[in-house]
């Protein structure tokens, strides 16, 4: 791992190639343990790609049009199920393979940023990090996500340095489909034209002439041009489809639902009473008792004012709540990933070698976490992409570091086996900490213990078995996804609400859950006495571990 010029160096293929084996078995290692029962987010995408397939358009697990996941995950499932794989396994599969092929792109942004052994330690630490390898064995869209990411950054970084329309196309191409698994990536491309902006008028006379020639004339652009060209024709379709359906122009489906949820937190309402809320007379007032979500799409409108008021206000606050989780939780890796990539961001700014790529790097970062601010309620999912993110600096930092301990070891005379052991076994203890602290928080995360909630697969399987294409009430869409049935939101109200709304809204199952009980008021009467209508009687029980129960109701009214 000597440092080497990025411009000179051989590239380590060899290298590479077995972090990649011992990275594929790790994953396949954990999908072995916690990859018996797909996600819940999972199952909406799964569901998409189905009727996909079958040719009832985008529509998920509601049985409505979905606007909150973007197309290229889904799309990519319906294409890999084509091979005769389960929608589920078709998920996992495309995880997978976008987790192991991420090793490149993320040693090359390393590489570029630093040096050649930063980047087989970025390389390692992404193989070995308990968060990446998790993602790459769940059918969520961040491994597909994080992989196009760092294409873009990669091919960014290397336009910023020597800049081709080849390189242009590369780039924007990369951010394209990284929006089109998640919209936040439409901040790429405004940041990679501001970076090159810079950079081509910083080597001109600031004189008007001269910025209207470099604006012509430089390669770099050019190159621009056609990476934004090339982004916005692969994003065009979906922003056309969003566009046509809502009636004015949108270029993403989520942030509508967020403000609406964000303005009623502003007034006082809780997260769950405003995505899952009824109104006094027992009809749908959350953003997702819709089943089809552009049903909604006038709502936002009326008070864009307070939200941004609200916003604002309370920024402080959520700063200090995102640096508080960040710090703390080890499913990112805490405060040790953070402290190494301050090192790294500053080592590699104090270089000036290339300052357009760490002004770049920067930018990318603070538009990710300038996304967390805006966010009135947050789940720790969304800290994932600004993690990791930071990855190829903290591998920066801990190059730098223990360059560091060497140089200190050599002023103290010590011998170079010493030296050797002193700097090569900081770097193995620091990748070891981070790996087993890491895997050690995920494996009862939430966002992955679902994996191994084998009940709720067997409560779909014994449902599917009841009847075909039923409807079934639930908070988790997994088992109606194994049941092949419609999912509606049980409500969040108060029971004798609740009530009225399930008469107005008739559903073949109902499905209570001990785990579930903080998500609706009446869950745990419902579930310690019963549902209190004669319409809804009790069918099956299921037994989860420790005393936890999942009994399913069926509904013979309406």
């Amino acid at each position: 791992m000597a440092e080497m010029s990025p411009g000179t160096d051989r590239f380590p293929h060899r290298t590479l190639i077995f972090i990649a084996v011992a990275a594929a078995l790790l994953r396949l290692l954990w999908i072995t343990y916690n990859g018996s029962v797909i996600e819940n987010e999972g199952a909406e995408y799964a569901r998409i790609a189905d009727n996909l397939r079958a040719g009832r358009g985008y529509v998920g697990m509601l049985g409505g049009r979905q606007t909150l996941f973007p197309p290229l995950y889904p799309f990519l499932i319906a294409a890999v199920s084509a091979l005769g794989l389960t929608s589920e396994w078709a998920g996992r599969l495309i995880s997978f393979a976008a987790g192991i092929a991420l090793l490149w792109p993320i040693f090359g942004v390393a590489r570029m940023l630093s040096d050649t052994r930063a980047g087989i330690l970025a390389a390692i630490l992404v193989a070995v990090h308990g968060l990446t390898i998790a993602l790459a064995g769940a059918a969520y869209s961040e491994s597909l996500y994080l992989f196009a990411t760092y294409c873009a950054l990669y091919f960014s970084l290397r336009l910023l340095e020597q800049p081709t329309c080849t390189l242009g196309a590369a780039a924007g191409a990369s951010f394209g489909l990284a929006y089109l698994t998640r919209p936040e990536a439409i901040i790429g491309p405004l940041v990679l034209a501001a970076c090159v902006l810079a950079g081509a008028l910083a080597r001109r006379e600031p004189t008007a002439p001269a910025v209207r020639a470099t604006l012509v004339t430089a390669p770099a652009v050019r190159a621009l041009l056609v990476a934004v060209l090339v982004s916005v024709s692969i994003a065009a379709p979906y922003v056309a489809w969003l566009s046509i359906n809502s009636g004015y122009l949108r270029w993403e489906g989520k942030s509508l639902t967020n403000a609406i949820i964000a303005q009623r937190m502003i007034e006082g309402e809780s997260y769950l009473q405003a995505s899952r809320g009824l109104t006094a007379a027992a009809e749908p007032r959350g953003v997702y008792m819709f089943p089809d979500q552009f049903s909604f799409r006038s709502t936002a409108a009326q008070s864009t004012g307070a939200l941004v008021a609200g916003m604002v206000s309370g920024l402080l606050a959520r700063g200090v709540g995102v640096a508080r989780d960040l710090l703390r939780q080890w499913t990112l890796g805490a405060y040790p990933l953070f402290l190494l990539a301050a090192i790294g961001w500053i080592s590699s700014a104090a270089r000036l070698r290339r300052p357009t790529a760490i002004l770049f790097i920067t930018l990318m970062l603070a538009a990710s976490l300038g996304a967390l601010l805006t966010m009135q309620h947050r789940w720790e999912r969304h800290l994932y992409p600004f993690a990791l993110l930071c990855l190829p600096l903290a591998a920066i930092g801990l190059s730098t570091s223990a360059r560091v301990l060497r140089e200190v070891g050599r002023r103290l005379q010590l011998t170079a086996g010493a030296l050797g052991i002193a700097e090569y076994g900081a770097i193995a203890t620091v990748l070891s900490l981070l790996a087993l602290k890491t895997v050690a928080a995920i494996i009862p995360d939430g966002e992955f213990a679902q994996a191994r909630a084998a009940p709720l697969k067997e409560v779909g399987l014994w449902l599917r078995e009841q009847r075909a294409n039923a409807t079934v009430m639930d908070l988790s869409m997994v088992p109606a996804y194994y049941a092949a049935a419609t999912v509606e939101y049980l409500p969040w109200a108060e029971a004798g609400v609740a009530l009225k709304y399930i008469h107005s809204h008739p559903a073949d199952y109902i499905v209570l859950r001990s785990q579930s009980q903080w998500q609706a008021p009446y869950m745990s009467t419902w579930l310690a006495g019963g549902i209190p209508d004669p319409c809804a009687s009790p069918v099956k029980t299921f037994l989860e571990h420790g005393d936890g129960r999942i009994v399913v109701y069926s509904w013979t009214c309406g």
